[in-house]
């Protein structure tokens, strides 16, 4: 399609994975909260947007809007589920998120509340533990007031 001098794909005629992404999330971010919705994003988040142009300047700010969209998406889905019970589909995203960026702190306080909600607390408090020495080694920071105050909770008997 050609518009105001501009080229452009037609929906009609053309299939992106990126627009069946963003479409599947806000369908699913608008839907009563069900064990299993996530798979279809999940399906179709395969890593870095066009992974293989390296950093071509043209590239990233669409690589990030989708990385960025997509964990929100998880944290979003992933306390909806725990605020519903699922608990273990949740462990399930906030472990999902941590594999594409282990530096996120709120899926690391989301693990470690479902798995103390589930009653692990030795798997919620070796989460922390992963969290504070990776945020050491790789930032030199330690995790916030919020996530050491879980930890504290989670401590007690």
């Amino acid at each position: 399609v050609v518009q105001d001098g501009r080229l452009s794909l037609n929906p009609r005629h053309c299939w992106l994975d990126t627009w069946a992404l963003e479409a599947q999330i806000a369908a699913i971010e608008h839907a009563p909260v069900a064990v299993g919705a996530a798979a279809p994003v999940l399906g179709l988040y395969r890593g870095a947007f066009l992974e293989q142009e390296s950093d071509a300047a043209w590239v990233l700010p669409a690589r990030e809007r989708l990385r960025s969209r997509f964990l929100r998406f998880l944290t979003h889905e992933a306390r909806r589920l725990g605020a519903a019970g699922h608990r273990e589909q949740a462990v399930t995203l906030y472990l999902q998120g941590l594999e594409i960026d282990p530096l996120i702190e709120d899926f690391y306080r989301g693990l470690m509340a479902a798995y103390g909600e589930l009653g692990r607390q030795a798997e919620a408090l070796a989460s922390f533990e992963r969290c504070r020495a990776l945020l050491a080694r790789t930032l030199g920071v330690q995790p916030g007031v919020e996530t050491r105050a879980l930890a504290e909770r989670l401590r007690q008997p």
